[in-house]
């Protein structure tokens, strides 16, 4: 029984990670499909526009995948810009 356990959670932690990308995906897919950026999720899609005071359903978005989920992918986001030209900075002087 302890081995069956352990195999459980073992198989869970290696599907954890895949879940994740595919729930990433789907929510990128979404958000090009109405409009947005193809790299940006909806969920950071919609903390944009709350912070712009736009319609937004951030407020379902943190009810279903907890307090904060839409702000962390925003976040997270930003952060993907800032490094991304900080990067294309780097190599646009070098040439």
């Amino acid at each position: 029984m302890i081995k069956i356990k352990k195999m459980i959670r073992v198989m869970i932690g290696a599907t954890a990670p895949y879940l994740k990308r595919i729930g990433l995906t789907i929510s990128r897919l979404l958000n090009a499909l109405l409009g947005g950026d193809s790299k940006q999720s909806f969920s950071a899609r919609n903390y944009n526009w709350y912070v712009y005071d736009y319609y937004n359903v951030v407020w379902l978005i943190d009810y279903i995948f907890g307090k904060g989920h839409c702000m962390r992918s925003w976040d997270i986001e930003i952060k993907r810009r800032y490094s991304n030209e900080k990067q294309s900075s780097k190599t646009d002087s070098k040439s």
